[in-house]
């Protein structure tokens, strides 16, 4: 069983955070606990069994990177410092922001509150699978995060808020965040409104609409969005998204303590190219593959040797297999021969593999005949479906 832990993200004099999200995990059949930096600081022992660690949203006065979120930030650390997946809604999102080494600020749009009209995806990652090119999620919120940190994929965005979510996997550290709240109900974002003096006083008006958006079609078109839409199953995409990210995870883990010093990757750069290529991988068709050398010296990533493992995931980081390599070999594009070209399983040609390939890489950083590649051949250990 999937265990989750919840991070509180408000005080205790203010209502809790956490209960939504306890809410949709226990639909998603997720056990959950909670813990509240603010009235007792995370420890390592809050951590064990946790397979994954959720930082909610908050109603706080101060930003992420103010004295006063400093139990917040320490209990991030301490999180990433486990190699724990993590997600974050709004708060949640920026708290990673601040301690990732981006910055958070007001947003100059101001107030950004009902919901995130138009948001719409940044690249194909696996938060969005089976989430249309454009929605438009419950939100409310007065910060944003206004710089990315270094090595953090933008994944969504809208006209509002440029930087709706994020994604970061370097050193150990998998993050997912949002800033919008698809753990929140419309009926929710009305809750926070109805105080009439509080920093959200100026959009009371919403609130009517707020609460049948759900059930009738014209409240929730004023608002911009569909009942459709603010339904569970559809508004909560990316959460169930992430929990099966966490199962993905631990199933890793596991490979990697059978697979000594094994890493793990999705072949391709979209889901489509991806299940092809594993395909190719799982019938014995495909026995090499290729990369451009720059690349791994842009994100500090080590050559792979021969007997090296590696876990081969789909686009949406389920293990299908595993492989080893036997040899590489670094190459320049122009070089690249049909004794190599055909062993990739892609091609009935050599013109053919460096057409794809070319498109490839103008997709992925840029292309040049003289380009150095990676080559790489390999063996199919196991087959994990």
């Amino acid at each position: 069983m999937t265990q989750l832990l919840i991070i509180e993200g408000n005080t205790p004099n203010l209502p809790p955070a956490a209960a939504a999200f306890k809410d949709v995990f226990a639909r998603l059949g997720v056990t959950t606990a909670c813990a509240n930096p603010y009235v007792s600081l995370l420890t390592a022992g809050h951590l064990e069994g946790v397979d994954g660690v959720v930082f909610t949203g908050s109603g706080v006065a101060w930003s992420t990177d103010a004295p006063e979120g400093q139990a917040q930030r320490d209990a991030m650390e301490l999180v990433f410092a486990h190699n724990i997946p993590t997600w974050g809604s709004c708060n949640g999102m920026q708290l990673a922001a601040t301690v990732l080494g981006g910055t958070v600020g007001a947003s100059p749009k101001g107030i950004e509150v009902g919901v995130a009209r138009d948001t719409r995806r940044v690249g194909d990652h696996p938060m969005f699978a089976g989430r249309a090119e454009t929605w438009a999620p419950p939100c409310i919120h007065r910060d944003e995060v206004q710089r990315l940190p270094g090595g953090a994929v933008l994944t969504a965005t809208n006209d509002h808020s440029p930087i709706q979510a994020f994604v970061y996997a370097k050193e150990g550290v998998e993050f997912w965040g949002t800033q919008y709240h698809p753990e929140l109900r419309a009926t929710h974002i009305a809750d926070y409104l109805r105080d009439r003096n509080g920093i959200f006083g100026e959009w009371t008006h919403l609130i009517n609409d707020l609460d049948t958006a759900e059930q009738t079609r014209q409240a929730a078109q004023r608002l911009g969005t569909t009942p459709e839409a603010l339904s569970f199953d559809n508004r909560t995409i990316e959460l169930a998204n992430w929990v099966t990210h966490v199962q993905n995870s631990g199933e890793i883990r596991t490979l990697k303590t059978k697979y000594s010093g094994a890493t793990h990757f999705a072949f391709g750069d979209g889901p489509e190219l991806s299940q092809r290529l594993s395909d190719l991988v799982l019938a014995g068709t495909k026995t090499a593959t290729c990369g451009a050398l720059h690349a791994y010296h842009t994100e500090n990533e080590p050559l792979p040797k021969p007997q090296d493992y590696a876990i081969v995931t789909s686009w949406t980081g389920t293990p299908v297999a595993v492989i080893q390599t036997k040899s590489v070999t670094i190459l320049r594009f122009c070089d690249v021969t049909w004794d190599f070209a055909g062993l990739e399983g892609e091609d009935d040609t050599l013109d053919g593999w460096q057409r794809g390939h070319r498109a490839y890489f103008e997709r992925n950083g840029g292309f040049d005949p003289q380009m150095e590649l990676v080559c790489e051949t390999f063996e199919l250990v196991a087959d994990l479906r």
